[in-house]
């Protein structure tokens, strides 16, 4: 019997919303603290993961502008192969201090645009190209790619520069560039 009353008295008691030593809870002034506090973490934290997203960004953007450097001084290299199995010069329709915006049309044939625009599109699955197609789907990228051509005086050899130019997407305020070069000479007379 001594348990069941133990048990009853457990039950009445009642427990105090407010303890009785003068402290009723957090003042608005401590919270109003604690939320500013979770507030200028969060924010830390989101400052840091905008940052991340736009090096990330950024980083990419040097990966294919480094590819487009490239593949101009290939597409050069391109106009410079055909030439010389066709029996032409190396540097056929490749002037000195020639500035062009290399493309391949239709019939898969290289062509040294040396007029128009260095914007450079990206045209669905086809890649990238310095020509707008009728095809909506053509996107403008932030890219602009030109490739100038040095010729060297015994006519057997020239230098490509191919330059990708941007504005940086971390730094509005700065324009970033990568340039791919190459010595192209007659491989027949090797």
């Amino acid at each position: 019997m001594k348990d069941k009353t133990v048990d009853k008295k457990k039950k009445n008691k009642t427990t105090k919303c407010f303890p009785s030593g003068g402290e009723t809870g957090f003042t608005l002034i401590e919270i109003v603290l604690a939320m500013t506090l979770v507030a200028m973490v969060f924010l830390a934290i989101y400052s840091i993961y905008a940052q991340t997203i736009k090096y990330d960004t950024e980083s990419r953007y040097e990966i294919i502008a480094a590819g487009l450097a490239q593949e101009g001084v290939e597409m050069i290299r391109n106009i410079r192969d055909e030439n010389v199995l066709n029996g032409y010069e190396i540097n056929e329709g490749l002037s000195n201090g020639t500035v062009c915006h290399p493309k391949v049309d239709s019939s898969g044939t290289v062509l040294c645009n040396k007029g128009g625009s260095a914007d450079v599109y990206l045209q669905g699955s086809e890649g990238y190209s310095h020509y707008e197609n009728d095809d909506t789907s053509d996107i403008k990228t932030p890219f602009k790619r030109k490739c100038e051509i040095d010729r060297y005086d015994d006519n057997d050899a020239f230098t490509v520069t191919c330059t990708v130019e941007w504005n940086s997407f971390a730094r509005s305020d700065l324009m970033r560039k990568v340039e791919a070069k190459s010595v192209l000479t007659d491989w027949l007379k090797e």
